[in-house]
């Protein structure tokens, strides 16, 4: 066997072994680089939308003491005494947790604006998990390289995840990566039943 081959195939090895590790190296990559090109937007706060601006009043409003399941937004339609959001609080955990935690270390302002910066970047490293799993189980052990590759190459996708964004459209396709992870997986155990298993376990 030439050298060539030997070092091929020791790459493949790695690369089918180490993909986990591979993988959180990757994002870890592109936190440096999103943190660096965001800089700014993370000093001055500037929110991508009207989306990310009511999601951080939102939490905020729920951190003076609001209701978890009071979603109303009195800065909507004061006049008739606010108007009733329909998102999820799980979106809020994540930001609000982040504010608690940096807030002793740099002020509320601060911490406001790391928050923002950080939080969508934690639903991105579970969405390259899910793209790693799909790609592992329907293309090849090492194919999960492959799918975080392109993955960089889909703007409209990966700006979901870019500093800020802490809209709710993050959380939505981490999750839908890892049900079609799920549903990849040739383990009964752990994947959709077939339908003569489904008929067992009614």
């Amino acid at each position: 066997m030439k050298l060539s081959e030997i070092s091929g195939l020791r790459l493949k090895e790695e690369l089918d072994r180490r993909w986990l590790a591979g993988m959180l190296v990757f994002w870890l990559g592109v936190v440096a680089w999103f943190l660096w090109q965001r800089q700014g937007n993370i000093h001055w706060l500037v929110l991508g939308d009207t989306d990310d601006n009511m999601r951080l009043m939102q939490v905020r409003a729920w951190l003076a003491g609001q209701g978890w399941y009071d979603l109303r937004q009195y800065r909507l339609d004061p006049a008739l005494g606010g108007f009733d959001i329909h998102w999820s609080r799980i979106v809020d955990l994540p930001i609000a947790g982040l504010i608690l935690l940096l807030e002793p270390f740099m002020g509320v302002a601060a911490a406001e604006k790391w928050a923002c910066g950080l939080a969508p970047l934690l639903p991105l490293v579970i969405t390259m998990t899910g793209l790693s799993l799909i790609a592992r189980r329907l293309v090849a052990p090492q194919a999960w390289l492959l799918a975080l590759i392109i993955l960089m190459g889909c703007t409209s996708t990966i700006l979901m995840y870019a500093p800020m964004r802490i809209d709710h459209h993050g959380w939505q396709l981490a999750c839908l990566a890892l049900t079609v992870a799920g549903l990849a997986d040739t383990r009964r155990a752990r994947a959709a039943p077939p339908s003569d298993c489904r008929a067992r376990c009614r």
